[in-house]
C-alpha cells in the first residue's frame, strides 16, 4: 500500500482488507497532521508550524486501536503552497487507484474545518467545492465534518459559525442532507480516538460501493468520483 508504511506478506494483506481506512482531508492548517500524529500515537507524521503546506504529498499512517486495525490517510489541502487544484486532486486519485489496485478499500473521509475561522475564506470556500466534487452526491453518507480549534473560539460565537456551515448550501448544508455527519473535535487523544471509533461504526454502516456516471474516472472500490475531470 502507498504510504508511510509497507505490507510484505499475504497475512500482512488480509490484516490490511480488515482495516478501517479513513482519508483526512481539509485546507492547510485545519489540523490534518496533527489529528493524525495525536490520534496514532506515531513519531514519524511530519506537523508544519509555518504558513506553507507541510503535506505535499498523500501519506498512509496506521496503528492498532481495542484490537482493530486503522489506517488514517494525510491528504495535502487544495490550497497548497506549491501545487494546484488540479494536481492536487490527481494526487489523491493516483493513490486511490493504487491502493485499490493492491486491496485496499477507503471506508470513509473525514474533513477537517477551523471554527476559529471568522469567516469562510476564498481558499476553504474553493477546498469545500472541491472536495464535494472531488467525492461526489453518492459518498456524502461516508463524511464525516469535524470542527477544530474551538479552544480559540468563545462557545456562543463556535455554535453561531457551527449553525452557519449546518445551514448553508455553499457550505455544508448539503452534504449533511446526503447523509454526511457533523461533530466537533478537541485536541485530546481520546477524542481523536472516540471519533475514529464513531467512524468506524459509520463508515462500516454506509459501505461506499456507488457507481461514477464516468467509469473512466473511477477510483475503485471507495466510489468517489471527480466531476470535474469528465
Amino acid at each position: 500500500m502507498p504510504g508511510s508504511f509497507q505490507e510484505d506478506d499475504s497475512d500482512a494483506e488480509g490484516e490490511q482488507e480488515d482495516s478501517i481506512v479513513i482519508a483526512v482531508m481539509g485546507v492547510t492548517g485545519a489540523g490534518k497532521s496533527t489529528f493524525i500524529k495525536t490520534v496514532s500515537g506515531r513519531n514519524d507524521v511530519v506537523v508544519g508550524d509555518s504558513l506553507c503546506s507541510e503535506t505535499s504529498e498523500v501519506r498512509a499512517y496506521e496503528f492498532l486501536h481495542n484490537g482493530k486495525q486503522y489506517i488514517l490517510v494525510d491528504t495535502p489541502g487544495f490550497d497548497d503552497t506549491t501545487r494546484s487544484d488540479s494536481q492536487i486532486t490527481e494526487k489523491i486519485l493516483t493513490w486511490l487507484k493504487t491502493s485499490m489496485i493492491e486491496g485496499t478499500r477507503l471506508n470513509g473521509v473525514i474533513y477537517l474545518h477551523r471554527i476559529s475561522d471568522t469567516r469562510m475564506a476564498s481558499t476553504a470556500l474553493r477546498n469545500n467545492r472541491m472536495f464535494r466534487k472531488l467525492c461526489g452526491a453518492d459518498a456524502f453518507k461516508n463524511i464525516i465534518l469535524a470542527t477544530t480549534f474551538w479552544g480559540q473560539a468563545t462557545n456562543a460565537v463556535g455554535e453561531r459559525r457551527e449553525k452557519e456551515l449546518r445551514e448553508n448550501m455553499d457550505f455544508w448544508s448539503g452534504m449533511l442532507k446526503g447523509g454526511a455527519r457533523m461533530v466537533r473535535l478537541q485536541r485530546e487523544r481520546q477524542a481523536g480516538l472516540d471519533l475514529v471509533e464513531i467512524g468506524c461504526v459509520f463508515f462500516l454502516g454506509n459501505p461506499l460501493v456507488t457507481k461514477p456516471p464516468n467509469p473512466w474516472v473511477s477510483i475503485g472500490y471507495c466510489g468517489l468520483i471527480t466531476p470535474m475531470l469528465s
